[in-house]
């Protein structure tokens, strides 16, 4: 939070990807991405009806399917800006940069 706090006092745009938009960082975000995450499937129902209404257990370990839409997202993401405004991989590798 203390980064995103920082952004918007510099008066940086803050974009967020979440599964969360009602969340304290999605309520800051000027523009947010909704993936949706894992959902509990309901326990009111046995198996048999799950299956007739399409309600399956999610497939993913420890509900990792968050992590895996983002990284897909952003890979394109990534790829379309890049596409768009011309640029290479090695344009994209001298402007990388880690926030720690």
């Amino acid at each position: 939070m203390t980064i995103a706090k920082q952004a918007k006092e510099l008066g940086g745009i803050l974009a967020v990807i979440t599964s969360y938009p009602d969340s304290t960082l999605g309520k800051m975000a000027d523009v947010t991405v909704v993936i949706k995450g894992r959902v509990l499937p309901s326990t009111h129902m046995d198996y048999e009806s799950r299956q007739i209404m399409g309600i399956h257990e999610p497939l993913t370990p420890l509900g990792t399917l968050f992590e895996i839409s983002t990284l897909v997202f952003c890979d394109a993401l990534i790829s379309e800006l890049a596409s768009r405004l011309g640029k290479t991989e090695e344009d994209l590798a001298r402007r990388h940069a880690t926030l720690e």
